[in-house]
């Protein structure tokens, strides 16, 4: 038996979500990309009530902690929402076709106070040099990470971005 998942301050499960570029390019190891997922996610808030934590931008992938609002549309539907908008605005100022995404994501459940500071710290310590595996761009620029909302707050588990 699973145990429960592990509630944001809104009282809604914290979801730990992938997403990857389609055919692993490395088109978000770009200043601009982040400003626009940024972006779309601060609009998605408001507009989906879907609210992002503590995320990390890497060339080929997106890493977040993610919780609904009450009245949130399905995670599955604001993922596909977030990926669109965010697809054709990169597109439109860093040039490309065709789908930006691979489709769907990798979703799991965090399951306890426990978890979400270990996928804080990981978000925050990063993967490794994507430079080693021949995936971030010569400049160094690997991966980012900021936090929009600590969504672990009502355990008093706020975890500081840097």
């Amino acid at each position: 038996m699973s145990a429960s998942p592990f509630h944001s301050f809104l009282g809604t499960p914290i979801l730990f979500l992938t997403v990857q570029v389609r055919c692993g390019l490395p088109i978000l190891g770009d200043r601009k990309a982040l400003e626009i997922l940024r972006e779309t996610w601060l609009r998605s808030a408001k507009r989906d009530q879907w609210l992002v934590g503590l995320y990390q931008i890497m060339p080929d992938q997106v890493n977040l902690l993610a919780c609904s609002g009450p009245t949130a549309r399905p995670v599955a539907d604001w993922i596909v929402v977030w990926k669109a908008t965010a697809a054709v605005r990169i597109k439109a100022v860093m040039g490309g076709r065709g789908s930006l995404w691979e489709s769907g994501a990798k979703q799991e459940l965090v399951r306890s106070a426990a978890e979400y500071a270990a996928r804080c710290s990981s978000l925050q310590a990063g993967p490794g040099h994507p430079l080693e595996a021949g995936v971030g761009p010569a400049s160094g620029h690997w991966g980012m990470q900021w936090q929009i909302l600590p969504v672990g707050m009502a355990a008093g588990l706020a975890v500081n971005a840097t």
